[in-house]
């Protein structure tokens, strides 16, 4: 597995951060384009001292996105300036509407900085909630937002450990991905995406597949197998979130659980360290946004 210094971690969230302000920019410029096109030669009148001034519309259009541009580029900087921190404190924000593309733009990048070496967790999904709701984006839509920003985080990941992950590590990475969807014995709607990074491990190789699904059903938890300490319990949480991406948690995917555990040798008090926080992660992310669907 890939391991970032904290140097490395920046100089990648600056970058996350240049890349969507200059795909935002570009559809702010669209806007102006656009206004100017419809309305050429438009003005503003204000009303001062019962007198009626008026100025071009194009001035007050730029000056609300030089507004917009250094408001999206504060709290990114205030989210990368504190993403070390223990106790971040969380970015003064004032109310603002943006497009709906913007949203998705700017909201994306957020979550692949706050998403960069690590899982997001509760207080990433806090602060992303207080964030949105200075922005007037629906529950709704926020959540389809975080849905596809971490599908894609964790294509991006898969995809990168192609390269440093051996056959059968990739094998053993399946084959966990595989039982955990299958954990309480059927494939619930919020578990089909995570089929994807099946299929990327196994090179999208069809017979590879049937072939796994087969060595699945044989699985021995009882061999202990090491993949090193990082993808151990990177793995371990990606499982605990699958078996609990439904809301719910019966008892085989309890031992499903344990019985992983056991094999990539994690002690209880281990098991206790990673699984609460994924637990309280997906249950604040819940109570914030899925519950308004």
């Amino acid at each position: 597995m890939i391991i970032l210094t904290q140097n490395e971690i920046t100089k990648k969230q600056k970058q996350i951060k240049k890349d969507s302000l200059l795909e935002i920019n570009q559809l702010l410029n669209s806007g102006i384009d656009f206004f100017n096109t419809i309305f050429p030669k438009a003005t503003i009148k204000t009303r001062i001292n019962n007198q009626t001034f008026g100025s071009p519309a194009e001035e007050l259009l730029n000056f609300t996105i030089k507004n917009i541009q250094q408001w999206i580029s504060n709290i990114l900087d205030d989210v990368i300036d504190s993403y070390h921190l223990d106790d971040r404190p969380h970015p003064s924000m004032a109310n603002i509407r943006l497009t709906h593309d913007i949203n998705k733009v700017f909201l994306k990048a957020l979550l692949r900085i706050l998403a960069c070496n690590r899982n997001l967790n509760d207080g990433d999904f806090l602060l992303i909630d207080e964030i949105t709701q200075s922005m007037n984006v629906s529950k709704k839509d926020v959540l389809n937002i975080i849905e596809q920003a971490q599908y894609e985080i964790r294509k991006d990941f898969f995809q990168s450990l192609l390269e440093y992950l051996s056959e059968e590590q990739r094998n053993l990475c399946a084959i966990l991905l595989l039982k955990a969807i299958r954990a309480d014995d059927r494939v619930h709607p919020a578990e089909i995406k995570y089929f994807e990074n099946i299929s990327q491990l196994l090179k999208y190789d069809q017979i590879r597949l049937e072939q796994i699904e087969e060595e699945a059903k044989h699985f021995n938890f009882e061999t202990t197998r090491l993949l090193n300490e990082e993808l151990s319990i990177y793995m371990f949480e990606y499982l605990i979130e699958i078996v609990m991406c439904d809301r719910k948690y019966d008892p085989k995917e309890s031992q499903f659980i344990h019985d992983v555990a056991n094999s990539l040798g994690f002690n209880k008090t281990d098991q206790d360290k990673i699984i609460q926080p994924v637990a309280t992660s997906l249950m604040v992310k819940a109570d914030l946004f899925q519950d308004s669907q």
